[in-house]
């Protein structure tokens, strides 16, 4: 099993996320009271793209494709729904999606970089650990930021040693399992530049290569468990911009240690940058970790395809896809 990532270059034409309630309503048949068990909710999400064409229609192939029906995972965020509050959510990596090919990207020394269909490919050339790519970025000193990348499954099986990272920490960021998927390295910024993926094994051949789908350096809340781990349908919130009403409005969504919640009230800060996030549906996670990130750009969830991709095709020309998936 991967993970996998819609190539960011295609667009849907519409979209839907809806949730699916695993809730049962009964009578009691003694006390005559109406009664509710929950066992909570999962999003479901369909995507529909109209008169695909040329390299479009031959990447969506190959991700669905890619997907190996109900096989692999994919990482999903609602394009149709950005942030509304007024958290700063932009995009800091230059050229975070491969368009451009490699410009902003620099490959480390035992490492050649390319780029193509909206992910960069990192071929090592010689023995030794290093960074495999990165970019020459810092964030504000004392302000809490993500660096994220979700890397493929690679020929060897093992992406064990692979790591994403910020602050120039290289061995010391956020390690990919051994499947690859989701990595996410957030904390304070500490002045110093640089945020890529380093690589720890230094004893590869040359030939060996890593595909990477997604990465994005963006500023974050952090979970403050000083009083207890956050559960349920609400969770404190540490190092945001201090009394400001709005950070992140009702219907907003985030994301929870790849969890998507969407807000059911509006993010307000005190003077000491805390908050209340409140939201639905509940944390499925058991426990989160003081200074968990809390993503308000691009929230990813973790998805499975949910039955067959529709493929219309007219020979020659157009394809429309619509494809149905629920939360994993």
């Amino acid at each position: 099993m991967t993970d996998l990532v819609i190539p960011a270059g295609i667009v849907p034409n519409e979209v839907e996320f809806t949730l699916a309630d695993f809730s049962g309503v009964f009578v009691s048949p003694t006390s005559g009271a109406t009664r509710t068990v929950s066992r909570g909710q999962r999003w479901n999400c369909a995507l529909r793209y109209y008169n695909l064409i040329g390299d479009a229609r031959r990447q969506m192939a190959a991700f669905v494709a890619a997907c190996r029906g109900h096989s692999n995972r994919v990482w999903l965020y609602d394009k149709s729904s950005p942030c509304l509050g007024s958290f700063p959510d932009d995009e800091i990596l230059v050229n975070s999606t491969w368009a451009n090919g490699t410009t902003g990207w620099t490959a480390g020394g035992n490492f050649v970089l390319s780029a193509r269909s909206g992910r960069a490919r990192a071929r090592r050339t010689s023995v030794g650990a290093g960074a495999m790519l990165s970019q020459a970025i810092a964030g504000t000193n004392g302000l809490p930021y993500a660096f994220r990348g979700i890397l493929k499954a690679s020929p060897a099986g093992d992406e064990t040693g692979v790591m994403a990272y910020m602050n120039n920490g290289g061995a010391a960021g956020t390690a990919f399992g051994a499947g690859g998927g989701l990595a996410i390295n957030a904390g304070l910024a500490n002045g110093t530049a640089g945020v890529g993926f380093y690589n720890n094994r230094g004893a590869e051949a040359g030939g060996q290569f890593y595909d990477i789908a997604f990465a994005s350096f963006q500023r974050c809340g952090l979970i403050d468990a000083s009083g207890g781990s956050p559960s349920g349908s609400s969770a404190k919130l540490k190092n945001l911009p201090a009394s400001t009403n709005g950070l992140a409005l009702a219907g907003d969504m985030v994301s929870i240690m790849g969890e998507l919640k969407r807000l059911v009230q509006d993010l307000d800060s005190d003077s000491g940058g805390g908050g209340y996030l409140l939201f639905e549906p509940a944390l499925r996670s058991v426990s989160l970790p003081d200074a968990t990130p809390v993503i308000f750009g691009q929230p990813l969830g973790r998805f499975v395809l949910d039955g067959d991709v529709h493929q219309v095709s007219r020979p020659g020309t157009f394809s429309d896809f619509e494809l149905t998936f629920i939360e994993a």
